[in-house]
């Protein structure tokens, strides 16, 4: 939902639960305290000249390198709302062999992010807990060989193309919550550890 406008800088980027629960009749996984009326709205500043931030900018207007490296940075600032990227849009976003901390233990927020590239985070460590409840991914998901130190949350995520969803040896050592995932094209946990 982009339909509220900001005047001090801030990216202009809304999410309305009940209207995301009505179209997908199930929970929008966010907390009465993340929502202001009803409505979560992104903590990060609009990019220069626009409306939105980097992470809310649409794919096609934004080089995926520099949104990693973005990404990156702003897990690593201490704190909550850095680390929230709910409904966040991405082409791709490749993290392979990146290490995701903070100083913090506030999880990666992605909830109903939407990958519409590929997504590569092989080798990877999260020492962060992850939330991707409700997010998309529409091209290549790899998780090959990644470490998630903290809980890592899935419940509602979809995986509706035809591409891979691989999990190949990943490492959780929290909690994994799988539940309501939907795969759609060639998946494998093979060897993961949980």
């Amino acid at each position: 939902n982009m339909d509220r406008g900001e005047t001090d800088g801030s990216c202009a980027y809304a999410f309305t639960a009940a209207e995301w629960e009505a179209a997908h009749e199930t929970s929008a996984q966010l907390s009465a305290r993340e929502l202001a009326d009803g409505t979560w709205h992104c903590p990060h500043a609009a990019t220069e000249g626009r409306e939105y931030c980097l992470f809310h900018l649409p794919p096609d207007e934004k080089d995926s390198d520099r949104v990693a490296e973005a990404f990156l940075d702003r897990i690593a600032e201490a704190g909550e709302r850095p680390k929230q990227f709910v409904g966040a849009r991405f082409d791709g976003l490749a993290l392979e062999h990146a290490v995701l901390e903070s100083s913090d233990n506030h999880p990666i927020d992605l909830r109903h992010a939407r990958i519409e590239g590929e997504l590569d985070w092989r080798y990877a460590i999260v020492r962060q807990p992850l939330s991707l409840e409700g997010a998309v991914f529409q091209g290549d998901a790899r998780f090959d060989e990644v470490t998630v130190e903290g809980d890592a949350f899935f419940t509602g995520a979809r995986f509706p193309s035809e591409r891979k969803a691989y999990f190949v040896k990943a490492a959780f050592g929290g909690a994994a919550i799988l539940y309501d995932v939907s795969f759609h094209g060639d998946s494998s946990f093979f060897s993961a550890i949980f």
